[in-house]
């Protein structure tokens, strides 16, 4: 398999310890993929390291039908960069701007929305589900800014009544 984009990448063994059932779904995956357990690996992490982020737009609860805005998308408000999983559907991300580049805690604070979360959600491209901001917090030592997000799970149902 060879890999385009990632220009001269030279080989380096990585070896690590997982649990038997992991083990169990890597064999299965790897052969219904026609692959062998190295090789699946070796796309999934290549996948993640170089997967460019979520495309994402904050819109208030009434204006946040991904089926509506994803049909003629605007430009892209943010990119999310995935940072970890939580808990069931609960993710850690770093809200970035669309060119890839770090939000900083003052420009994020002075966002309309910024005081009305609870009002809104992020749009994702690709999901079909708005998803909710649980909490945000500036890293001051990655110098980015984290959210804990998760589909909202009630959608349409929690749209106020006008």
């Amino acid at each position: 398999m060879r890999l385009y984009g990632l220009g001269n990448m030279p080989d380096t063994l990585i070896q690590t310890r997982v649990p038997t059932p992991v083990v169990a779904w890597l064999k299965r995956r790897a052969e219904q993929e026609g692959d062998t357990v190295a090789g699946l690996v070796r796309r999934m992490l290549v996948g993640e390291a170089t997967a460019p982020g979520t495309l994402a737009w904050i819109r208030h609860l009434r204006q946040c039908d991904p089926r509506v805005l994803l049909l003629s998308p605007p430009s892209p408000e943010y990119r999310l960069e995935r940072l970890r999983h939580i808990d069931g559907d609960s993710q850690l991300v770093a809200l970035l701007a669309p060119d890839g580049r770090s939000i900083s805690d003052k420009e994020w604070r002075s966002t309309a929305y910024f005081s009305k979360l609870r009002e809104h959600r992020l749009v994702l491209e690709g999901s079909s589900t708005p998803w909710e901001i649980r909490s945000d917090v500036y890293n001051r030592t990655a110098k980015r800014l984290e959210m804990v997000v998760s589909p909202d799970r009630v959608y349409p149902e929690n749209i106020p009544a006008r």
